[in-house]
């Protein structure tokens, strides 16, 4: 995207406002999102968000499972110019409220020029999250981008595998 004064971009692998009891994300294939942005005028803001999975709510008795490989990667791109912003984020499973269960066997890869997180619970968690890879590839991985962001003015960074804002 290009524009004159602020530039988004947004990618989401899947997108689901409440998964009520009984409902359930189960990934065994691959879940790819990806999202990037230039900023180039004065003045110009840049900003990338990426979500493999993006919940409001997981309800008691719904559940995400992974198993497959989830990949989200957020490049915001902005001249040297002090004058610029650029904020790149990642999220491999991001989700409100979880009262649901997060089960992951598989790779979850979260990189952002800003920040990256694996699993993040936003509100409160009352259920389980779960990481059990047993292979050598198998976990999360998150990590910055550092070609993508701005030189003379590099944004906060946060690199987190699972992030839980309140636990119930």
């Amino acid at each position: 995207a290009k524009a004159s004064t602020s530039a988004i971009a947004n990618a989401i692998g899947i997108n689901v406002g409440t998964l009520a009891s009984g409902g359930s994300i189960t990934n065994s294939g691959t879940i790819e999102a990806e999202a990037s942005v230039y900023a180039s005028s004065i003045s110009f803001s840049a900003e990338a968000n990426a979500y493999g999975i993006n919940l409001s709510t997981l309800a008691s008795g719904g559940s995400i499972t992974n198993s497959g490989t989830i990949e989200a990667e957020a490049r915001a791109y902005d001249s040297s110019s002090s004058s610029y912003s650029s904020t790149g984020t990642a999220y491999g499973i991001y989700v409100g409220d979880a009262a649901g269960n997060i089960e992951n066997s598989g790779i979850i890869s979260a990189t952002a020029g800003g920040h990256a997180y694996g699993i993040v619970v936003e509100g409160t968690l009352t259920a389980t999250i779960e990481n059990n890879g047993t292979g050598s590839g198998d976990g999360i991985h998150v990590g910055h981008d550092f070609s993508s962001s701005s030189s003379s003015s590099p944004p906060t960074r946060y690199a987190e595998g699972i992030f839980v804002e309140t636990i119930g």
